[in-house]
């Protein structure tokens, strides 16, 4: 039972554990060693089968019990189910014979349907391969046999299975580069879409300023206009002041000369200054008419800076 010597033999190379645990639990002191135990035969199968399967490598555990020494027919069908529980693969059935007076007498000897009943049993059970027969032993050559072809065909399946795994491997890796390369593929349109939506946004912001440029031109045009009204009103005033003043200057030596022409003179200093008046009038709607434009060509220019 010891743990570190069960580790050592399970991962020398070999293909089989066999450990036998004899006989049912009920029956173990009478039939085997004191030193040797039920549970302890079960513990040492499953480490076996726990330490040899390691590194990619396969054990087989395998046990057998004799029948005929008294046990009952439960009894061998729990033993069964505690050996499957400990993971053991194959197991054989035999007549216990006496071999000398000095050892145990046989209680029964089974018959060959009561046999063929055990390995019935342990088929359904989950057992590899189970060999029950009067004349089976540990070492019975057919279950080697069986045991050889079972392990060949164990490793068929394992380097099918893991031809399966790489194909399948590599198929992930296929489809998951595939993932990739269309995620890509829809990164770059993305970003092609957006360079592009981003060039249309230019574009229209080009041709918004540029609108608003001529905008502000025709806005501009009117005022321009205005000016050249203004200029052409103001000197049309210079030139009525002065003839006004002229023609006062001239109204005030004619009235100095003459009683008569002082009439007629303030009459034509009256009439020049109500040509004052007017073209006073008109210079004041021309300053208005200037503001006016002023104003609608700072809302076109806040409007184009927008």
């Amino acid at each position: 039972g010891d743990a570190a010597a069960v580790r050592t033999l399970a991962r020398s190379g070999l293909d089989v554990f066999a450990h036998n645990v004899e006989t049912v639990e009920r029956l173990q002191p009478m039939v085997r060693d004191r030193r040797a135990s039920y549970a302890q035969s079960l513990a040492v199968l499953r480490r076996a089968k726990e330490f040899g399967n390691c590194d990619g490598r396969r054990v087989y555990t395998k046990t057998s019990i004799m029948l005929g020494l008294g046990e009952t027919a439960e009894e061998v069908l729990r033993t069964m189910r505690d050996l499957r529980e400990a993971d053991v693969d194959v197991l054989t059935f035999g007549q216990y014979l006496r071999p000398t007076e000095r050892h145990l007498a046989v209680v029964e000897y089974v018959t060959p349907e009561q046999f063929d009943y055990f390995r019935r049993e342990g088929e359904a059970m989950g057992f590899r391969y189970v060999a029950s027969g009067p004349l089976v032993r540990s070492s019975y050559k057919a279950g080697e046999l069986f045991l050889a072809a079972m392990m060949d065909e164990d490793d068929e399946r394992d380097a099918e299975q893991q031809q399966q795994q790489q194909a399948a491997a590599a198929e992930a890796a296929a489809r998951a580069e595939a993932e990739r390369s269309e995620a890509a593929a829809r990164e770059a349109t993305r970003s092609a879409e957006e360079r592009a939506a981003q060039e249309q946004a230019r574009a229209a912001q080009v041709a918004a300023a540029e609108a608003a440029k001529e905008e502000a031109a025709r806005a501009a045009a009117p005022l321009r206009t205005t000016q050249a009204e203004q200029s052409s009103t103001r000197s049309a005033i210079e030139q009525a002041l002065s003839q006004a003043r002229s023609d006062a200057a001239a109204a005030r030596v004619r009235e100095a000369t003459a009683g008569s022409e002082a009439e007629r003179a303030r009459s034509e200093a009256e009439q020049a200054r109500s040509e004052a008046e007017r073209a006073r009038l008109e210079f004041e709607a021309a300053r208005a008419r200037e503001q006016e434009a002023r104003g609608r060509k700072e809302a076109a220019s806040a409007e184009a800076g927008a």
